[in-house]
């Protein structure tokens, strides 16, 4: 489970990304990153009612993000504040291809190595 203190909740810090922040993309996902002050990582998970209609789609999916970002946590090379958005091909994928894909995007935006 990813603590409060490891999540990005306010709204301006979520403008602030997306306004400075580098990103990277890819058919299921697109993130936007920032390096920070702090000596962890945060993390903030985006899926829009583009994504799913239903709350409960949408709290799905975003709890399996959630999840696979505290496993991934680890592996961060830096300290980052980090928006992961979802697309509407990533909510047919199961647990393991959501892990893959975004590992993948991890690595293709230098996050870890």
């Amino acid at each position: 489970m990813l603590e409060k203190l490891f999540r990005i909740s306010k709204n301006w810090e979520f403008q602030n990304i997306y306004r400075k922040g580098r990103g990277a993309s890819s058919q299921f996902f697109s993130i936007n990153f920032i390096p920070n002050k702090y000596d962890f990582s945060r993390f903030g998970i985006v899926v829009s009612k583009k994504v799913a209609k239903k709350a409960v789609t949408r709290n799905k999916l975003k709890r399996q993000v959630r999840e696979l970002v505290f496993e991934l946590s680890k592996k961060v090379s830096g300290h980052y504040d980090v928006i992961i958005s979802t697309k509407v091909a990533g909510l047919d994928l199961d647990y393991q291809k959501l892990k893959k894909e975004l590992e993948e995007i991890f690595i293709k935006a230098r996050l870890i190595k």
